[in-house]
């Protein structure tokens, strides 16, 4: 996967700014600093008993809206190699997120409205990037392991997209 030129100059652009914090167990929120308030909550189901879970069985990552109603359910249905985690909203398959190398530093997110998302982790490093195929751009940096900030173009905000991305942050913290 090529850089893209706009992540290469480190120029900040202007977009939808959030916070997302992470449990070493899976639960946390998502913090929308332009709106000032929580946006999403998540967790694992069932709630792991140890901090290394996931080598047999691993929980079903769930996301609940700002009212505690569940809004997305991810679920691995691959384990070997590019694992494949499926979205679903209620019963509707709403997305899909490939691994895209065994060292989990590339997802491709294709979130089932034709937009596919591209997002990659180098290693040592604190700032990540993602772009769309329709151009949308996306940074987002460590402040500590547990807390990540992002930027988000505005017109691609949704909160699928915002799901995805506190997932990706849950499987990070899973396997350091």
């Amino acid at each position: 996967m090529k850089r893209p030129d706009w992540a290469k100059t480190k120029v900040p652009f202007e977009g939808k700014r959030y916070g997302i914090s992470c449990s070493w167990h899976g639960e946390g929120e998502v913090f929308s600093f332009d709106e000032n308030r929580v946006a999403l909550k998540f967790r694992n189901e069932p709630t792991p008993k140890f901090m290394m879970y996931g080598l047999i069985q691993l929980p079903e990552f769930v996301v609940f809206n700002r009212d505690n109603l569940e809004q997305f359910r991810f679920r691995r249905t691959r384990r070997c190699y590019r694992q494949v985690f499926d979205i679903r909203s209620g019963e509707n398959h709403v997305g899909v997120v490939i691994q895209q190398n065994p060292v989990r530093r590339s997802y491709e997110l294709d979130l089932g409205n034709g937009k596919k998302w591209n997002l990659l982790l180098p290693l040592f490093t604190i700032g990540f990037y993602g772009f769309s195929s329709d151009g949308g751009r996306l940074l987002f940096w460590l402040k500590s392991h547990r807390l990540w900030q992002m930027v988000l173009d505005p017109e691609h905000d949704s909160n699928l997209l915002i799901a995805s991305l506190s997932f990706i942050h849950r499987e990070y913290l899973r396997h350091q």
